[in-house]
């Protein structure tokens, strides 16, 4: 998904999911789709690339953290 900040000059591209399945999980794949889809996103136009995971998903926060991605908000859920 991308979103046109005009007023700031920013065109962000999100990634809604990222998922490797459990036989190829510690092989280099989610590096690759991260090396990936950042690529695609600066070839369309994008100067902000953001990625979401679940706070428990200790092993998606690494691979985000080395490659540069850093937390920007917090988001809190209650179930009722």
């Amino acid at each position: 998904i991308f979103t046109d900040v005009e007023d700031y000059d920013l065109s962000i591209a999100e990634i809604m999911d990222l998922i490797v399945i459990k036989e190829y999980r510690n092989k280099g794949v989610g590096n690759k789709l991260l090396k990936y889809i950042e690529k695609r996103a600066k070839e369309m136009g994008a100067n902000i690339l953001r990625s979401e995971t679940g706070i428990e998903n200790k092993a998606s926060q690494h691979l985000h953290a080395r490659f540069g991605f850093q937390a920007y908000r917090v988001l809190y859920e209650k179930i009722i």
